[in-house]
């Protein structure tokens, strides 16, 4: 069982795929979100939120969906002798749809504060077409994420699971640093800072943000692909100096992509 050429490959091509799913909510959010709310009305917007909770559950299954045959074909490739059993791609999340209810109104209309700074009605507008796109993005998503995380969890054979990043120098810091870290289903994810996890929810360990373009792979031996490698010699490298890891490497982090250097 160990990291394959191929299994680089097929991962690459899953969080594509899961970016092409999300890209797709997140334009209908924006232009739902442009045809039906008005910022200064919260009528309008209880509207928006209502037709929007379903469109992204639709799009989470299909996240979902996609995730399980992923793992599945993972698997087989890196654990041949194991005989793959998918688990069903229902939602688990019972408290889902209030949490995306909450994120689209929080994100949409309970801003007063850019709204009051707002010169002009349409900056308002731009601002809350934004914040819903990233919030649909975000929970969209996170349907692939919660599935290989559960699959993972659901089998023997995958001893854990590793984030995926673009490897590029648009991924943020926070991705980079827990991209470095490995979770042997009770690993690192698990014990970093509590302030980023959210009580009974499962995506706690997966730790995203709006817009975040990242996934999981799942490992099934003892190693862990050459990207996540580079990754955690970034984070030796560029968090020395200071007591204060987090924050040095944050630092050193926005040096070296402000300088167009590849992560």
């Amino acid at each position: 069982m160990t990291i394959t050429t191929l299994g680089d490959a097929m991962t690459e091509a899953h969080r594509r795929q899961q970016l092409t799913i999300g890209a797709r909510s997140a334009m209908r959010t924006r232009r739902d979100y442009a045809r039906l709310v008005v910022p200064a009305r919260p009528a309008t917007h209880r509207a928006f939120v209502d037709l929007t909770v379903g469109n992204v559950m639709q799009d989470r299954a299909r996240s979902r969906a996609a995730a399980s045959a992923y793992f599945g074909r993972m698997m087989n490739l890196e654990a041949p002798r194991s005989r793959y059993v998918p688990i069903p791609v229902e939602e688990t999340d019972p408290n889902i749809e209030d949490r995306i209810r909450t994120s689209l109104y929080v994100m949409g209309s309970s801003k007063p504060r850019a709204h009051e700074r707002a010169e002009r009605f349409d900056k308002a507008a731009a601002v809350g077409r934004t914040g819903v796109a990233g919030a649909a993005l975000r929970h969209t998503l996170n349907g692939g994420r919660d599935q290989i995380i559960e699959q993972v969890k659901s089998t023997h054979v995958a001893t854990g699971f590793v984030r995926v990043t673009a490897m590029d120098n648009k991924v943020c810091w926070f991705c980079a640093m827990l991209a470095s870290r490995t979770d042997y289903k009770e690993g690192s994810f698990d014990k970093s800072d509590p302030r980023f996890a959210i009580g009974g929810n499962p995506m706690a360990n997966a730790k995203v943000h709006d817009n975040c373009r990242c996934m999981m792979r799942p490992i099934f031996g003892g190693d862990v692909p050459e990207r996540n490698k580079r990754y955690e010699k970034l984070w030796r490298d560029l968090s020395e100096g200071s007591d204060d890891l987090a924050t040095n490497f944050r630092r050193n982090w926005a040096a070296m992509v402000s300088s167009s250097q590849q992560p």
